[in-house]
């Protein structure tokens, strides 16, 4: 007797969904029909074997998905992880400006730039009492899409008189640069920008202006005199 085709709705093989978008044949999915020792065995001939048709051009593409060994799939699994950790870095992003927005810093202010997600801008008033008091400071932040696991790359724009800020803008501060740790948030980032105006850090430098820190321990009136003067020329 011969075995019936599977059934739809029941059957369970694993390639069933191929056959259906055509990836194989069905015949290939058939169970196995076990022999019977005690029948003849029976010979297929060319006219009965059933005729094989070569997958097209996206049927391969889609089964070098399904190899896990092959480069298309080894592209495919890290395209895969990149979305997933790009929407995570956007979600986190995104709760961060509504922390900001729902509870404002006192003289900061910051936000995306141009929507997106991945860039902010910052405004920072010189905190009272130090220096940079009447000041306002512009500040440019780059977010990696592997933030918060990665810190941003952060770029003071507003000419400034400071041992942890160097020409160009970098900032040397070991929370937000060697220290980092994903549990840091974008308040948490100004915090210490805020701080670093109010204190600065000598044991934080990296390849900052060591010029300046000799500057602030052996002469600290001479240091406070000259960022001021540096606050009234270029943070009005």
């Amino acid at each position: 007797m011969s075995q019936a085709p599977p059934d739809a709705a029941n059957f369970q093989h694993p390639g069933f969904l191929m056959a259906q978008i055509g990836l194989v044949q069905p015949h290939h999915l058939l169970p196995p029909v076990q022999a019977d020792r005690n029948s003849p065995e029976v010979e297929t001939t060319e006219a009965d074997a059933a005729p094989e048709h070569p997958p097209t051009p996206e049927q391969k593409s889609f089964l070098e998905l399904l190899n896990p060994l092959s480069d298309n799939s080894v592209m495919f699994s890290k395209q895969l992880f990149s979305n997933n950790q790009k929407e995570v870095s956007r979600g986190r992003l995104q709760s961060d400006l509504n922390d900001l927005e729902q509870t404002p810093m006192e003289g900061v202010i910051a936000g995306t730039f141009l929507e997106n997600m991945w860039r902010w801008n910052a405004v920072i008033e010189g905190p009272k009492n130090s220096p940079y008091a009447g000041g306002i400071f512009f500040v440019d932040f780059e977010f990696p899409e592997t933030y918060p696991y990665d810190p941003p790359e952060i770029t003071w724009r507003t000419r400034i008189y400071h041992l942890n800020i160097s020409k160009l803008g970098d900032v040397y501060c070991k929370e937000i640069n060697r220290e980092w740790k994903s549990s840091m948030t974008v308040r948490n980032i100004l915090e210490h920008l805020v701080n670093l105006l109010q204190v600065p850090r000598p044991d934080h430098l990296n390849e900052g202006d060591h010029y300046l820190r000799k500057v602030y321990e052996k002469n600290p009136k001479v240091y406070e005199k000259t960022a001021r003067e540096w606050t009234m020329k270029y943070g009005r």
